[in-house]
């Protein structure tokens, strides 16, 4: 394997661009655009992954560290605490991080290695010739390579190329940033959730170069989905007063592991396995995944080994993770009368409850 081509430009294809770097390979980034949104929430699994991967803890400077998990539950106009817990009494190294961030830092860690280089053109479509494949671009450039990786996200031409099929389920989510001091200091340390009977909200802090910020997210319940395409939200709370809420979407099909490979072209990332965002566990899987990778690199450089020993050991992993995550997005959208046992438990039992999930999330102990 001398020649690999990463068709993407986000967190996804820096991750794996990372994990082949440290190798005498040479790898082109291909994409038009740098798009990176708000932030995500980055837990100790990720970050023990981003260490071992770039082999650099500057990451640590760039989180905004969050210790508390704050539930609350709108009733009669007010919000009512349900559940606070803490983070920081078995996990230190849990916060936020802006997703440019987090992109420019692994890339300034792939670009490191001199045999990593991007392309800045658009692939238009793939041209197969004798089950190997070439990629044209919209400059009309034809790019060959011994392997195609396409990190392009599960809207990109990557995906469509694989599954045959550019229809996707979709789930509607509402996404906004603040610049608010007031609201940055108001959620500083928290990340929290405000359950209506509408949908649930997340907001938590995080910060960008200079500026300190607050992430905004709004997950509509499934009765409300079909029918909203604008959101607003005054007079609810003093963080949900004046955010303007911008419709964005997530993958919501239950059939987005059935394939991941074709010809040599193999999916990364959110291309092969979109990750409902109730467990926050995108960005860090993805880490994670490209780790892996790059300790199977260590051993066997064949790609046919990486792939098949990368999917026999993660698959069953993120078939575990998007089912819990799809059932903890239900029990959150929970309202009227269903939502009493919930708040119940959230009430008297949250730390034994978040104690279980993390544990097994964050280190990963799905077998035991």
């Amino acid at each position: 394997m001398n020649k690999i081509i990463v068709i993407g430009g986000g967190v996804s294809a820096w991750a794996v661009a990372n994990a082949f770097s440290h190798k005498n390979i040479k790898i082109n980034l291909i994409y038009d655009k740098d798009i990176s949104f708000g932030a995500q929430q980055i837990s100790p699994n990720g970050l023990k992954s981003y260490v071992s991967l770039t082999n650099n803890k500057n990451i640590f400077n760039k989180i905004e560290k969050i210790n508390n998990l704050k539930i609350s539950q709108l009733k009669k106009n007010n919000f009512y605490v349900l559940s606070n817990y803490n983070f920081s009494k078995n996990y230190k190294d849990f916060g936020s991080i802006s997703r440019k961030v987090l992109v420019n830092e692994l890339k300034k860690s792939a670009l490191k290695n001199k045999n990593v280089s991007i392309i800045k053109e658009k692939v238009k479509y793939f041209k197969n010739s004798n089950n190997k494949l070439e990629i044209l671009t919209d400059k009309g450039n034809l790019f060959s390579a011994d392997i195609f990786i396409g990190a392009d996200g599960y809207k990109g031409i990557s995906r469509k190329y694989v599954t045959g099929s550019s229809k996707n389920k979709t789930k509607k989510i509402f996404r906004s940033i603040s610049n608010d001091i007031k609201k940055f200091i108001l959620t500083k340390g928290m990340l929290q959730l405000f359950l209506t009977t509408e949908g649930h909200y997340v907001v938590y802090p995080f910060k960008e170069k200079n500026q300190k910020l607050v992430n905004y997210i709004f997950v509509p319940n499934s009765n409300f989905q079909k029918n909203i395409s604008k959101h607003t939200t005054q007079n609810l709370n003093p963080l949900l007063d004046n955010i303007k809420w911008e419709l964005t979407y997530t993958l919501e099909s239950d059939n987005e592991f059935s394939s991941v490979t074709k010809n040599n072209l193999f999916l990364f990332g959110d291309s092969a396995f979109p990750m409902p965002p109730h467990l926050a566990q995108g960005g860090n899987q993805i880490l994670e995944d490209a780790n892996f990778i790059k300790e199977i690199l260590n051993k066997n450089q064949d790609i046919e080994h990486i792939i098949s020993t990368f999917l026999n050991k993660r698959l069953n992993l993120k078939k575990i993770l998007r089912k819990n995550s799809i059932f903890s997005g239900k029990v959150l959208g929970l309202n009227n009368i269903y939502s009493l046992p919930r708040n119940i438990m959230l009430s008297n039992f949250s730390n034994s409850i978040f104690d279980e999930i993390f544990d097994l999330i964050w280190n990963n102990n799905y077998e035991k």
